[in-house]
């Protein structure tokens, strides 16, 4: 089965090139505006094999996700990669301006080391 990933950034456009570039890789990509559409989504039963997330973004900043995330046992495990100019502590990290190519093959190193 293709791994699931759960792309969270509130730029449509960035969503929607990570969704086609993934997609056509092989990922079946779920996208979200922000944290709160995520968490929503993840309360609803997705279960990710990983989340690309951003960090600053309206309702529900990727901080307070990975906050959320951290908190509950049940998601803890959801391997996450943060795709910001700013890195993240303990969390695997891709600058906004990462080529797609580098993007994809980070994903796939992660997967296969979680596997």
């Amino acid at each position: 089965m293709s791994p699931t990933l759960l792309v969270v950034d509130d730029n449509p456009d960035i969503r929607d090139t990570l969704a086609i570039a993934l997609n056509d890789h092989g990922f079946r990509v779920t996208g979200a505006p922000n944290g709160k559409v995520a968490l929503e989504l993840l309360e609803e039963g997705l279960r990710p094999d990983m989340i690309i997330l951003d960090l600053n973004m309206p309702e529900m900043s990727g901080w307070e996700l990975l906050a959320v995330l951290d908190a509950r046992p049940e998601l803890s495990g959801i391997e996450v990669l943060v795709l910001s100019s700013t890195p993240v502590e303990g969390r695997k990290h891709l600058g906004k301006h990462t080529s797609l190519e580098y993007l994809i093959a980070t994903v796939e190193a992660t997967l296969q080391r979680a596997a």
